[in-house]
């Protein structure tokens, strides 16, 4: 059983791997200012696509509405893969976050690695803790951003399922 465990989860993996290939492989739209970041260097701006990655999911964790609107687009859809879940514009995002944190309060976000294939396209990885029916769950995922003039425009998340 543990075997056939490890293989379903090793071919989850694949196949969250193959499918961001294949986002990030496709036609990033051009940023319409400077990026806010270039890949691994740092910029006028102070940050590199880490620090970038970083400062997002902080916004996630702090719940802080004001600085989650100055990384998205007007216009962002943010897609939900695992739970086949679109929202589009800012406002619709920042009300996912709020049923998000009504359903999990304890929910946080964690970057564990980047990839950042130009500064309009950045994958990051990333676990996620949460409580589930009184015990400590923690997820893996991948969120794909695409930017245009330094805003995220489409934001796709893929993650485990909780168990």
């Amino acid at each position: 059983m543990r075997h056939r465990q490890r293989r379903r989860t090793g071919l989850w993996w694949a196949a969250l791997w193959w499918a961001a290939a294949i986002v990030a492989l496709s036609p990033a739209p051009a940023p319409a200012q400077g990026p806010p970041f270039q890949c691994g260097y740092a910029v006028e701006s102070g940050q590199d696509a880490r620090g970038f990655a970083d400062a997002y999911l902080s916004a996630w964790n702090d719940r802080d509405e004001v600085a989650l609107r100055t990384f998205f687009a007007r216009s962002i859809v943010y897609r939900d893969a695992t739970h086949g879940q679109t929202f589009d514009g800012v406002d619709a995002v920042i009300d996912y976050l709020q049923q998000l944190v009504k359903a999990a309060p304890d929910l946080r976000w964690s970057v564990t690695d980047v990839i950042c294939e130009n500064p309009s396209r950045l994958v990051i990885r990333w676990l996620s803790w949460r409580s589930i029916d009184g015990r400590k769950v923690e997820l893996e995922g991948v969120s794909i951003l695409n930017l245009v003039g330094g805003r995220i425009v489409t934001n796709t998340d893929f993650s485990q399922v909780p168990r």
